[in-house]
């Protein structure tokens, strides 16, 4: 494996020049000065790029797409997703699912008599979701 910046470059991806975008930094501008071997270079990076875009875009869910921002080459768009999706402390995670439950209760005692029925269904629920759970409900 070849190893450059953050990104790892798995071997298995070489055969179709995948992965020349994650394990190169992009070729500078051509000029007229450009030699064939830089011209050479530089389209076969574009080529890998827009593979690889192509496949890291098709291979996460759409909800997840449209958080991240457009990006032009694959090594921006995999920093935008690390950028989104930061790993979060068990403390972190617990206030923010603690200020959920919270809400949800003040919106559930906030309904007016017609919705009883939800009320009582909600509060004799007796289900224990995991994080992943959760997130899959709400999202």
């Amino acid at each position: 494996m070849k190893r450059d910046g953050n990104f790892f470059c798995p071997c298995s991806w070489g055969g179709g020049g995948v992965d020349l975008t994650l394990c190169e930094k992009k070729p500078s501008k051509l000029t007229a000065e450009s030699t064939a071997h830089e011209r050479s270079h530089r389209k076969r990076w574009t080529e890998s790029n827009q593979k690889c875009l192509m496949f890291l875009q098709l291979s996460i869910s759409k909800t997840i797409k449209k958080s991240i921002p457009k990006c032009n080459d694959a090594r921006t768009f995999l920093k935008a997703v690390s950028r989104k999706f930061k790993k979060q402390s068990k403390a972190e995670r617990g206030k923010y699912l603690n200020l959920l439950t919270t809400t949800v209760m003040m919106v559930l005692e906030s309904l007016p008599g017609e919705f009883d029925v939800l009320k009582t269904s909600c509060n004799t629920q007796q289900a224990e979701w995991t994080m992943d759970q959760m997130t899959a409900i709400v999202v």
